[in-house]
């Protein structure tokens, strides 16, 4: 749905972005991770024809999006919200989805059902001047999904949202993407990523160091009274292995645990304790 080819920005003599090579397709939910001033943003923006680049080129669904500017209406985004604070939220949103040609009784109806949703229907008259800076995010997501977009970016989503609110937008992001949408999610909230994303792309310095998928998974730490040495030497490196600290240490995979039990009996280790480890994107991030 969406192909990004050698894509190169400057800025000035600084190369921000750097021959940037990727593809996203339909019903993919993909989390764009990197630190600040890493290009995430840039990305987006370029995408959505919001800011110029130096080379490279942009299709969406097999078309120029250069040549073919009137396709931004199969898109949304959440980058930075933008409104006009002296009319109210329902008129904010419908300016929008007027502009994109959507008839007017429709939208009603829909703004309707989406702040409900995300509990800003009693906020529907007031001005956005007068709301805090976590009901215009939540105002700024209405924005993005409304009209159910094709292809979907937004940068830093879950920034302003109460747990619940979080909960709301994890559930229609994977809606959106089980209905076709193809979905790019830039965040520094890791665990949220983590949570929703069918691949991640990690972008450092200009360019992306990683593509490719990401399971949360748990790692099981196995402490055995006993001496592990022989058991060391015979053990399927599949099944476990044996760590600095003398702990046997196995994956998630359930199957492998109920090998790994009567291999302790058979050597005649007991277990004293076992400690579970919850492997998230933050400590892939982090070891990178």
């Amino acid at each position: 749905m969406l192909r990004v080819k050698n894509l190169v920005k400057f800025y000035g003599q600084r190369c921000v972005l750097k021959h940037i090579d990727f593809h996203a397709e339909k019903g993919e939910l993909i989390g764009v991770i990197g630190i600040n001033g890493a290009g995430k943003t840039t990305l987006f923006d370029i995408i959505l024809g919001h800011k110029s680049f130096s080379m490279g080129q942009i299709l969406f669904k097999n078309h120029c999006l250069g040549d073919n500017p009137e396709m931004i209406r199969e898109m949304g985004s959440l980058l930075e919200p933008q409104f006009f604070t002296y009319l109210t939220v329902q008129e904010n949103l419908l300016l929008l989805q007027e502009a994109l040609g959507y008839r007017r009784k429709t939208e009603l109806e829909k703004i309707d059902y989406w702040l409900k949703r995300y509990k800003l229907l009693d906020k529907k008259h007031e001005k956005i001047k007068n709301l805090s800076f976590g009901q215009r995010q939540r105002i700024g997501l209405i924005q993005a999904l409304n009209h159910e977009p094709a292809l979907l970016l937004l940068d830093e989503p879950f920034v302003g949202l109460d747990p619940h609110g979080k909960d709301l937008l994890k559930e229609d992001l994977k809606r959106l993407a089980r209905n076709g949408a193809c979905i790019l999610c830039s965040s520094h909230d890791l665990y949220d990523i983590g949570e929703i994303a069918d691949r991640i792309l990690y972008l450092k310095d200009g360019h992306f160091v990683y593509d490719g998928t990401f399971k949360q998974h748990k790692t099981y730490k196995i402490k055995v009274s006993g001496n592990l040495e022989r058991l060391a030497l015979t053990l399927d490196k599949h099944l476990a292995t044996v760590d600095s600290d003398n702990h046997l240490v196995s994956t998630d995979n359930h199957n492998y645990l109920k090998k790994i039990f009567p291999v302790l009996i058979k050597h005649g280790l007991t277990i004293q304790d076992m400690m579970i480890q919850e492997n998230s994107l933050y400590d892939f991030f982090r070891e990178e």
